[in-house]
């Protein structure tokens, strides 16, 4: 019995390793009536709703406020390193996340990167 029990539980933590390596992904949909991405205006959720993006334009800068969602999102994030990637590979920035789970990564303003947004995820270190 202690066998199982141990194998269900190694299971569960490689299931568990596995999704956090796969990282937080964020999506923008097309917009029907423009050729170029708009960044949103308020707070928008990686697919799986445990962390939440909030951008600013500030100067030639656009500032990604990080924040987790909810006790399980804390408990994983807080105090943690991290990358913002994107898919094209034109953003790569290390931050670190503070003990409530918020963090800022602040990136380029430039056509480049606001292409890059379309599709970029989170990964912890």
């Amino acid at each position: 019995m202690d066998v199982i029990i141990a194998s269900a539980i190694a299971k569960d933590d490689v299931r568990e390793f596995e999704r956090i390596q796969a990282g937080f992904e964020f999506k923008l949909l097309a917009a029907a009536d423009s050729e170029q991405p708009r960044l949103p205006s308020r707070d928008w959720s990686d697919r799986r709703q445990m962390l939440s993006a909030e951008i600013e334009e500030v100067d030639a800068e656009l500032r990604v406020t990080f924040q987790s969602m909810g006790y399980a999102a804390l408990r994983q994030f807080a105090g943690r390193a991290a990358r913002m990637l994107s898919n094209d590979g034109a953003i790569d920035v290390a931050f670190r996340f503070d003990s409530q789970g918020r963090s800022v990564a602040i990136v380029a303003n430039s056509p480049l990167t606001r292409q890059a947004m379309i599709n970029f995820r989170v990964l912890l270190e």
